[in-house]
Parts: structure tokens; sequence; C-alpha cells
């Protein structure tokens, strides 16, 4: 999400904002479940956000793609997801990606300058309990 938005991509729709939502959006991802997606539901929930990453969005590629054709799609690695989007998003829209390879592709694909900064590493476990007040057990 950092990233995205370090980028130019902000604000980002991620599970945090979800779930921290008020009023919830919980609801309105149901609906977009019920309904097998459903284009101008998604454009509803993510009114006023520039990018989108994590669940749930990335449950509906499909509805994603068909609510926003020109947009393009940064995958971190993950075999059988990715199989699905390669099978739906043009090559020139698609970049499949390694976190741990930083900015250098994900800026060239972008086609936005590369911070000077390091690369942010705030999407683990630890950062994503204490954003959703979840306790260590």
């Amino acid at each position: 999400m950092e990233v995205l938005e370090m980028l130019g991509y902000g604000p980002c729709y991620h599970t945090i904002k979800w779930v921290q939502s008020q009023p919830s959006d919980f609801h309105k991802w149901i609906e977009q479940y019920e309904k097998g997606g459903d284009p101008e539901l998604i454009d509803v929930i993510l009114q006023g956000y520039s990018s989108v990453l994590d669940q749930p969005a990335a449950n509906f590629p499909e509805i994603l793609y068909r609510a926003y054709p020109d947009a393009k799609f940064a995958l971190e690695v993950l075999v059988k997801h990715n199989k699905r989007m390669e099978e739906l998003i043009p090559t020139s829209k698609l970049l499949v990606y390694e976190v741990e390879d930083g900015w250098e592709l994900l800026t060239k694909f972008l086609g936005v300058p590369m911070p000077d900064v390091s690369f942010p590493r705030s999407n683990d476990t630890k950062t994503f309990r204490e954003a959703i007040n979840l306790k260590e057990y």
C-alpha cells in the first residue's frame, strides 16, 4: 500500500482500509460475492481510490479488469492466482513481481520515476495485526 502511494497511486484501497472503513464496506463486498462480481459496485466501493491491493479486491480480477480496462496490474508471485491473471490481463498491462525486487521493475512498469528512498517493507504480518488491533497469540 505504502509503495503505491509513494509512487503517486494513492490513496490505495487495501485490506486494512476495508477493515477500518466507517461505515464498513463489509456488506458491499458480501454483495459483490453474492452477485458474482459487479463492475459498477466495485467502482462504488473504490470511489476516491487510485489503486487497490490485496483482499478482498484480489478475488475479483475479472471484475476489476472490466471496471478499469486501462489499469495496470502488478502481481506478487502466487502461481495459482497468477495463472488466472495471465489468462485475463494483456501482458502489456501485467507485471508479475516479487516485492524483494524493490523499485526498479515496478517503477519501469508504471512509468514513474524511482523514489530516492529505500523500498518500504510495511505489509508484513506484524504491521497488519497492529493496524487492525489484533493481538499476537
